[in-house]
């Protein structure tokens, strides 16, 4: 919220952002300190201004919009996951575009128990009595319907064991890994990486390159990487180098159904 108040105003006194969220200077001061660090805002006396080109977008767009963007590839690179996940598992499922696309094919698989900060993954699955669906509480974003925060946090601590995570992600960099815009998601995320024995990254080709604001996955915690067949073959050889498989839609796939 903060981030979007910049976005709009440019500019803020700490006076201002103290009246208007009802906190503390004190947290005023860390939460700029964070944003500083991100590269979002430079920090002045008094208050703070955005910075020139700031590491997220100026708009936010709809769940709504982002689902449809893309989605043949989505729906290509959701194919090929559902092939590397076996039953009995336990698996959590990301809040991203790309995973919803996963949702329909699960139903060929058999007593997964399923982990999910989405309320629309929690929603639709909760409805099928062939899996263990398990809500991760927390406070909801409503621009998302996710579930994020302190008490997202301690649910997963009660975890020991994740077997599989499919994860999005806001950006990637094939020499860093996945990344996120929000630190506050980015550092959610990473309680599940550090549990979970395999990582499947899920990105088509438009997430590469977009640096976000801080790398959530880093590219030795990935263990597989799924996405399309636009992605480069030298981005390919770079991340095979480094340990991960990469799985890449067929282009007859992707060309059967975009023309």
């Amino acid at each position: 919220e903060m981030k979007k108040l910049f976005l709009s105003k440019k500019q803020l006194s700490n006076k201002e952002l103290c009246d208007t969220f009802a906190v503390s200077i004190e947290t005023v001061r860390r939460d700029l300190s964070m944003l500083s660090q991100e590269g979002f805002i430079q920090k002045i006396y008094g208050g703070a201004r955005l910075m020139e080109n700031p590491s997220i977008p100026a708009t936010i767009e709809t769940w709504e919009t982002r689902l449809k963007k893309n989605e043949y590839f989505k729906r290509s690179i959701a194919e090929h996951v559902i092939t590397l996940i076996p039953d009995g598992c336990t698996i959590f499922l990301d809040t991203g575009t790309s995973v919803f696309e996963l949702l329909p094919l699960l139903q060929e698989k058999k007593n997964l128990t399923i982990l999910t900060n989405s309320l629309r993954i929690a929603s639709e699955l909760g409805l099928c009595d062939i899996f263990t669906v398990y809500n991760i509480g927390g406070l909801v974003k409503r621009e998302t319907l996710t579930s994020i925060g302190l008490f997202a946090k301690e649910f997963i601590s009660s975890f020991y064991r994740i077997d599989f995570t499919v994860l999005s992600c806001d950006g990637f960099l094939p020499d860093s890994g996945t990344t996120e815009y929000s630190s506050e998601i980015a550092e959610f995320k990473q309680l599940i990486i550090n549990k979970c024995a395999h990582i499947i990254v899920v990105a088509d080709h438009s997430k590469l390159g977009i640096s976000g604001s801080c790398v959530c996955c880093p590219i030795d915690k990935i263990s597989t990487f799924v996405t399309d067949a636009l992605v480069p073959s030298s981005t390919v050889n770079q991340l095979t180098e480094r340990g991960v498989n990469v799985v890449q839609a067929a282009d007859d796939f992707i060309s059967s159904r975009i023309y």
